[in-house]
């Protein structure tokens, strides 16, 4: 298993391993990942659909009424996007 010094890091690998997104979604989803995450108050795996919540919710937080409209612009359109944010095949 490959471990990251940086954010930055893990977040190049990613955007180089599928670059079909918006380079700013793999930081989003990232941001949601730790906002479930703290929201849990424990460390476990968390499910797809915890983490698609999770997605929603900030999305809305941070872009309101135009969240669908700046998540699909990124390049995610459903909750298989979501997941292929971070578990992209290379």
């Amino acid at each position: 298993m490959t471990e990251f010094t940086s954010t930055d890091e893990l977040l190049d690998l990613l955007r180089e391993r599928n670059p079909r997104f918006d380079p700013r979604s793999y930081s989003f989803v990232l941001e949601a990942l730790n906002s479930v995450f703290h929201s849990l108050g424990e460390k476990r795996h968390i499910t797809g659909a915890e983490l698609a919540e999770g997605v929603r919710q900030v999305a809305m937080e941070r872009f309101g009424p135009l969240a669908r409209t700046v998540l699909e612009h990124w390049g995610i359109h459903s909750t298989r996007d979501v997941g292929s944010v971070f578990f992209c095949p290379g």
